[in-house]
């Protein structure tokens, strides 16, 4: 499927030389040798798939184990399908530029780093840095954590949504199971993932979908769509993220929220969650 949009410089050299084989993929890597005069040195490296990690609306990632050499490396790779968002026909673009983006190694630190992309037709495949720990979701299972575990995360999320903002970019979806776990208490390090529907501040095309981002994380403005995206709905679901690491649940559940005649917003109207209420009223937040 040809695109109209030019790939933008980071995301044209982060494609990787693939062949698709019957069970495997081939990659071949280029490695520069230590000495400037040298000539970069071309190997192969061959991955199987070995098992499904996740599945999502715009895509599904996979367990890959390199079978080249004796490292057993793995990885995770992200599958998704060119066109997948209705009336966007380059919006694959949109996720490679904000991935190659923020896998610079000054992001390190705050997002999920990506090793390269390959396409076969219609599909995208993304190579991510395989995360054993899973994501934030996981982890919760549904309990809350102490005051002091939810400012470790909480910065650390913070950090990553303000390089995305600074640098132009929105990331519409940030709820717990985007949010991928390095270590666990006593010192949380989390790392932010997935750019599916990830925007540019200057992007003024429509995304009509059913609805974007995720129901109970997502703003309302977000929900029903608009044209022209903003920051702020991006800080509606880290504060909806926060709540649920002090509480265990989201603060609105998704069955409460209404589409077609009623406005998104007033379904927020009168709702108290009382145990998040009393939690939040029984420590000090600063």
């Amino acid at each position: 499927m040809p695109s109209r949009q030019v790939l933008p410089d980071h995301v044209r050299d982060a494609k990787i030389e693939t062949d698709f084989l019957d069970s495997c993929t081939r990659h071949v890597v280029y490695e520069a040798e230590p000495s400037p005069s040298s000539r970069s040195l071309r190997r192969e490296e061959r991955w199987q798939r070995e098992s499904l990690l996740g599945r999502g609306t715009f895509g599904m990632v996979h367990l890959e184990r390199c079978i080249t050499g004796n490292d057993n490396k793995v990885r995770a790779v992200k599958e998704i399908m060119k066109g997948i968002i209705v009336g966007v026909e380059d919006d694959w673009i949109r996720e490679l530029d904000a991935v190659f983006k923020f896998s610079h190694p000054k992001y390190r630190h705050c997002f999920v780093r990506s090793e390269g992309w390959y396409e076969l037709n219609d599909r995208i495949f993304i190579i991510m840095k395989y995360m054993p720990l899973g994501d934030l979701q996981i982890n919760l299972n549904d309990e809350p954590l102490s005051e002091f575990e939810g400012r470790q995360i909480t910065e650390q999320v913070l950090e990553a949504v303000g390089f995305m903002h600074n640098s132009g970019f929105l990331h519409y979806d940030l709820k717990p199971s985007n949010i991928m776990v390095v270590s666990r208490a006593p010192a949380w390090h989390v790392r932010v993932a997935d750019f599916g529907i990830s925007m540019r501040l200057t992007d003024q095309n429509t995304v009509t979908v059913v609805h974007r981002g995720t129901l109970g994380y997502a703003a309302p403005e977000v929900i029903v769509s608009t044209d022209h995206p903003c920051s702020p709905a991006d800080m509606w679901s880290l504060g909806c993220v926060v709540h649920k690491i002090l509480t265990g649940t989201p603060p609105l559940p998704p069955s409460l929220i209404y589409f077609g005649s009623t406005p998104v917003c007033l379904s927020f109207r009168g709702i108290t969650c009382f145990r998040a209420k009393s939690r939040i009223m029984g420590e000090t937040l600063s």
